[in-house]
């Protein structure tokens, strides 16, 4: 066998060489080394060092030098590299490395300094696209190319992680709070606003990061209370000038939108004035400004937000408006608009130490719309509705809020943050519903007409003191002061087809409610050591609400509504207490930050209701609420942060009052006078990874939530006569009440990772996520768990490779599978996705513009799947000095298909409905684009969010 044994031993020798061949060809090496100043020969932190492989320049790898000026860059295959360091204030320094079977380093390199050429390395340096610095991500603006006229909102939608939808702005995933310029607040705490109303070619760049409290920024302490910001940082060219944009436009069926941006700033000092005026649903103030008046929560004007509001409702919104009207149109709730509206915005430096921010709203809206909605119920089993909604609504608010910074001397500080809003509104509407289980059980035909005013007057004043050895100790006190007034009208016909039977309402209600909320709080930081520090808090709350409904029914007697109906009125009063007292830890080692912590509550929930019939009520609650949080940096563009933490919430006196609401004659709800206060753990893992040299950017965030004491609802869906809490129920009718129920769950994640196509000269987005609730709920005395899983994908590609040209493409799909555990035989999938693509082409004066949107819903039902394209275009020529005016020919909806669907789920039913939407219309527009600077203003260059 002498023979067969050579063979097996020359095979086993060829595998063992390609194995070794694969593995040496597969190998990943490092460069590391260290950048100092050939001056004084001290370390250079924050040197960008750049290798481009020579073989293959699309293969870029790249870091920041750290404070001891030390750098490493690993996973570099064999081969020659092109190696650069760059600085603002230094000369660029390059070279060529080969690495062949080992690490290399190049050892200490010097750098000279280079102040003339100091502009041209900001200005001629490629532009890094993604940089992460510490626990900010910044892009660079530069390395996304927009057109003359883009907006902030443009810019960021180029950006990795950054999405703009129905008014909502999100970064990494997470809503945004604020968007703020310069580190100051801009247009409040309005994201959108400030997007829409700052120009693109402002911006140097665009900082996302998580926002500490004052508080905790003071101290120093990270607390892991949060809010993701977005700071746009302004050119230094740009921060004294004044811009703006003033446009009016008039089109078929007497389309007509109109409004102005007028900003001026002038060193720290910001004005800015806007107003609009359009019935094309564009409304680019805040929603707050748009909502109208909803009262103190529920209640009737529920129903001007869209309908059937319900406690502890999982839902799942589509798509509001199948039309993407390019940046013209913003979503709205339904139905066509006419808006006109007023604001302000102001922001200075009264001195060196006191800094203002002020701002004024005002809103007023006129909404036409009409509905078609249908509900299957999950129990009893083939129970339906269908409704047909007419309504007309008008709402007006006003909004006014300042904040106050000021320093008073080394160690101390005073924030003042005053509020006042009033909001007020009226709806008409008629509905007309059928409800049917194989035979038809009841009709309805209702009108009701609504009218509210709600008002908050609300102040919070902090106070800050910082001592020696980094002790620090801070104290505020907050008053929310509400008041809402509602009047209704109802009128109804009510057919019950087995009973043969026809009622007849005729009814006026009143509510008032009033109530003010003391907050306040009290903490000390304690340095423990240089790595480590403890913080000691208090927070006392209180809150007070007073409640009063009065329903009268018709007497045909006296001819007036002098008829109480003791079930459909209520008194109550609302007070809860309480007392929150705990201590957090912080550890800090190397890169790895520790906070560990807990509280103890200890609550009081106490009610008096004085009628219909008096009784009291008094419930204590002890809560222990640990906290946890660890992060864990890798290197400069890596980082891992886990943290837990644990709240509650206590029960409105909307869901307490025990009074029935029967706004939806067959759609009634009332509160539950036991209800007890709801304990939430929440856990969330966010991670990010960024090569920024190569413009790739992961990111990615899961969120679990569990609540015990879950506030649900318990429903009685009836089929024949039934009597619930002393209320007749005919057939087909439902009736609500909030209860405490366990087992809610709600976990939500996402990623989005960015990779350039440079054989396109693009950037392209890919993001997706999984979300999963679990909601329980009662519905005729059996429990039933909604269970919905949304799975979402999709990707944004834009080009990057002209300023006259902007070409964008995008799709997102969404599938829904909901899974209830009663009746599963209506358990309904259903997907949508939407595809979209965008061009502007700018051809000397000539501005081409179109855009198109093609959207498909399925598993909604016959009357509601739809498949559909929404394409506009506009054609303009651009004329004056630097094409600042352009007349413009827009068409909207050319196909005429527009449609507007919606699914929501519960743990009682799912409902489908369709609203009217804007459909085609011409617009002839003129608008001037104002830009007028005069470079940047004294002690400008600087200032940004925590010194960034």
């Amino acid at each position: 066998m002498p023979g067969t044994q050579n063979v097996t031993r020359n095979l086993l020798l060829l595998l063992t060489l390609i194995a070794f061949s694969a593995t040496s060809a597969m190998a990943q090496y490092a460069v590391s080394g260290r950048i100092l100043d050939e001056g004084d020969g001290g370390a250079l932190p924050g040197i960008t060092v750049r290798l481009v492989s020579a073989a293959d320049t699309t293969k870029v790898k790249g870091a920041m030098t750290k404070r001891d000026g030390t750098f490493e860059i690993g996973d570099l295959p064999k081969g020659p590299w092109r190696f650069s360091a760059t600085g603002v204030g230094f000369a660029k320094y390059s070279s060529t490395i080969f690495i062949r079977d080992r690490d290399v380093s190049v050892g200490s390199v010097s750098m000279k300094r280079d102040t003339v050429g100091m502009r041209a390395v900001e200005v001629q340096g490629e532009a890094i696209a993604v940089e992460i610095r510490g626990d900010t991500t910044q892009m660079d603006a530069r390395a996304y190319k927009t057109n003359e006229n883009a907006t902030a909102e443009d810019l960021v939608k180029k950006m990795p992680g950054i999405t703009v939808e129905n008014g909502t702005v999100r970064a990494q995933g997470e809503q945004v709070s604020r968007v703020l310029v310069d580190g100051k607040r801009f247009f409040g705490d309005d994201a959108s606003a400030t997007l829409k109303n700052t120009p693109a070619d402002m911006i140097e760049s665009v900082q996302v990061y998580d926002a500490r409290t004052d508080i905790s920024m003071f101290g120093g302490f990270e607390d892991g209370n949060t809010e993701k910001t977005i700071n746009l940082k302004t050119k230094k060219d740009k921060k004294t000038g004044q811009f703006g944009k003033f446009y009016g436009g008039y089109g078929t069926d007497d389309r007509f939108n109109a409004g102005a941006t007028y900003n001026l700033f002038d060193g720290p000092q910001r004005i800015t004035l806007l107003g609009l005026s359009n019935n094309v649903n564009q409304q680019n103030f805040s929603v707050m400004d748009l909502m109208g008046s909803m009262g103190m929560g529920g209640g009737p004007m529920s129903r001007m937000m869209g309908g059937f509001a319900r406690s502890g409702g999982a839902s799942r919104m589509i798509r509001q408006s199948g039309g993407g009207l390019s940046n013209l149109l913003v979503d709205q709730q339904g139905g066509i608009t006419t808006t006109h509206a007023l604001g302000t915005n102001y922001t200075d430096s009264w001195s060196d130490n006191v800094d203002a921010e002020g701002s004024y709203f005002f809103n007023y809206a006129d909404n036409d719309n009409s509905s078609l909605t249908d509900r299957t119920f999950v129990e009893p089993a083939g129970q339906f509705y269908r409704e047909n909604t007419i309504a007309q609504s008008y709402s007006r608010s006003h909004r006014f809020n300042m904040r106050i910074n000021a320093g008073l001397g080394a160690s101390d500080a005073l924030l003042f943050e005053p509020r006042v809003n009033h909001q007020g509104s009226t709806l008409n509407d008629n509905v007309d519903g059928v409800t049917t289980n194989i035979d038809t059980l009841s009709t309805n035909l209702t009108q009701n007409t609504i009218e509210s005013e709600a008002a908050t007057i609300a102040g919070t004043l902090t106070y800050r003191h910082r001592f020696s050895a980094g002790r620090t100790l801070a104290a505020s006190a907050s008053l929310n002061w509400n008041i809402a007034n509602t009047d209704g009208e109802l009128t109804s016909t009510n057919a019950f087809i087995p009973l043969d039977s026809t009622t007849f309402l005729d009814q006026r209600s009143t509510q008032a409610q009033t109530g003010p909320t003391y907050g306040g709080s009290i903490s000390y930081t304690e340095p423990i050591s240089d790595s480590s520090m403890l913080q000691l808090s208090y927070v006392p709350n209180l809150r007070y609400t007073s409640s009063d409904k009065q329903t009268n029914s018709f007497d045909s007697l006296s001819g007036d509504y002098t008829i109480n109906n003791p079930a459909l009125s209520n008194t109550y009063d609302n007070l809860y207490a309480s007392h929150r007292a705990g201590a957090l830890y912080r550890l800090q080692m190397g890169n790895t930050i520790f906070t560990v912590g807990g509280e103890y509550q200890y609550a009081v929930l106490d009610g008096q209701q004085t009628f219909p019939r008096q009784f009291d009520i008094t419930r204590t609650f002890n809560n222990v609420l640990p906290s946890f949080q660890w992060r864990q940096r890798f290197s400069m563009a890596s980082e891992l942060t886990f943290r837990y933490r644990t709240s509650t919430n206590a029960p409105s006196i909307t869901q307490l009052q025990e009074v029935v609401n029967n706004t939806d004659p067959l759609q009634l709800s009332l509160g539950n006078p036991d209800l007890g206060q709801s304990y939430t753990h929440e856990m969330t893992l966010r991670f990010r990874d960024a090569d920024w040299m190569a413009g790739r950017a992961l990111f990615g965030f899961v969120n679990v939530s569990l609540v015990e004491d879950f506030i649900g609802s318990e429903s009685v869906v009836t089929s024949a006569d039934t009597v619930v809490g002393g209320v007749l129920l005919p057939p087909g009718a439902t009736i609500t009440r909030p209860v405490n129920l366990g087992g809610n769950v709600s976990a939500r994640s996402f990623f989005t990772y960015t990779v350039p196509a440079k054989s396109l000269k693009s950037n392209v987005n890919l993001n997706g996520g999984v979300n999963y609730t679990r909601v329980p709920g009662m519905v005729n005395g059996l429990e039933n768990i909604a269970n919905t899983t949304t799975l979402n994908a999709g990707f944004f590609a834009s080009s990057n490779f002209s300023e006259d040209i902007d070409l964008s493409a995008s799709y997102n799909g969404i599938y829904n599978i909901v899974i209830n555990t009663l009746q599963r035989q209506n358990n309904a999938n259903y997907f949508n996705h939407v595809v979209s693509a965008r061009l502007i082409w700018n051809i000397g004066p000539i501005a081409c513009s179109t855009d198109v949107d093609h959207t498909l819903y399925s598993g909604l039902g016959e009357d509601f799947d739809r498949n559909f394209t929404v394409w506009n275009a506009g054609l303009g020529y651009r004329f004056m000095e630097n094409n600042r005016a352009e007349v413009r020919l827009t068409v909207f909806d050319i196909l005429r298909q527009n449609t507007a669907v919606n699914r929501t789920v519960n743990d009682i039913s799912f409902e489908d409905t369709r609203t009217k939407v804007l459909t085609n219309y011409f617009m002839l527009t003129f608008s001037y684009d104002l830009r007028n600077f005069t470079g940047g203003g004294p002690g400008m260059g600087g200032f940004g969010p925590r010194g960034r």
